[in-house]
């Protein structure tokens, strides 16, 4: 089993041009990691490391799965400082928890049965 993450992705995926070469739609990200690795510009290369990783569908880990023949698991990291939702009150409980400890403060607005929620770190 072959898990991605921020740590591992560089080197299996970014460095590794038949791998680039199944993933047509991510070429312009490519393109701006190979300049920013030029010029040295390692906050760009690690801002097209995360992209890459956020942007990764499951039609893409089916693709790395036949490619490296072994199951792909992806490790994912939410780098927005705000987040809104909107969420039905019978839900409520459910999300705050799935959510905890990922933000520090939340703003919350309530109009009839929606809950609007506003997260930052």
């Amino acid at each position: 089993m072959l898990s991605l993450n921020i740590t591992n992705i560089e080197k299996l995926i970014f460095h590794d041009q038949k791998v680039r070469s199944l993933f047509p739609e991510f070429q312009s990200l490519f393109k701006q990691w190979q300049f920013a690795k030029i010029h040295d510009l390692r906050s760009i290369q690690q801002q097209c490391l995360l992209n890459f990783l956020n942007s990764v569908n499951n039609d893409h880990i089916s693709t790395l799965k036949e490619h490296f023949e072994c199951e792909v698991t992806l490790t994912k990291i939410n780098n927005q400082i705000v987040e809104n939702k909107t969420i039905p009150i019978s839900d409520l409980e459910n999300v705050l928890r799935d959510i905890e400890g990922e933000y520090q403060d939340f703003a919350v607005y309530r109009d009839k049965d929606q809950i609007y929620i506003s997260f930052w770190r």
